[in-house]
């Protein structure tokens, strides 16, 4: 019963957590078995940070078991960062010419992996539906982006800067640090 009782803060704080948009996915309770005899421990997580992949906040988890006597052993060093399930990010720039929307996005500067920057891409065609999008990490590359006939410098601050491009709606290609993925199609 004392285990019960002190499982109840963390499984209150889990389902708090899921209330507010948390990802369900990062958060594990397991209960024991009503009727379960004092010597069964109950493995909880205790979520440390909480936050949604858009806002760029990540979320950090520790796992333990609560024993009979409601102590909890959740272990030092036993932390998982789980990065953002896609950066943040911001239309800097939307021009629509002839029914053509072209978008040019920004995101704050850092790693991605490949996995982030597909999310953004999905992200970006179902809320937007854009014909072309650029996506860069600078500010003065996004207004380079809208720009016609850049000098070979601007050129080559607008190449460095730019992550990913998406082209006829769906074809996308990524750029600087990310040209070793390739490219993908949205929807297939």
């Amino acid at each position: 019963m004392v285990a019960l009782r002190n499982a109840v803060p963390a499984i209150a704080l889990v389902l708090a957590l899921g209330a507010c948009g948390g990802d369900d996915s990062t958060s594990e309770t397991t209960s024991a078995p009503t009727g379960a005899s004092p010597s069964t421990s109950t493995t909880v997580t205790e979520v440390t940070e909480t936050g949604v992949g858009t806002s760029g906040t990540e979320v950090s988890v520790a796992e333990g078991t609560v024993d009979p006597d409601g102590e909890s052993d959740v272990q030092e060093g036993s932390d998982t960062t789980l990065p953002p399930a896609m950066p943040a990010y911001e239309v800097i720039h939307r021009l629509i010419v002839d029914d053509r929307t072209t978008l040019v996005i920004l995101v704050e500067p850092g790693s991605y992996s490949t996995v982030q920057l597909e999310n953004l891409v999905y992200d970006v065609v179902d809320t937007f539906s854009p014909n072309t999008a650029i996506v860069v990490d600078e500010r003065d590359a996004a207004d380079l982006a809208i720009r016609d006939d850049l000098t070979p410098e601007e050129q080559s601050v607008l190449d460095d800067r730019t992550f990913l491009r998406i082209e006829n709606g769906v074809d996308v290609t990524f750029h600087g640090p990310y040209a070793d993925a390739g490219g993908m199609t949205v929807g297939s």
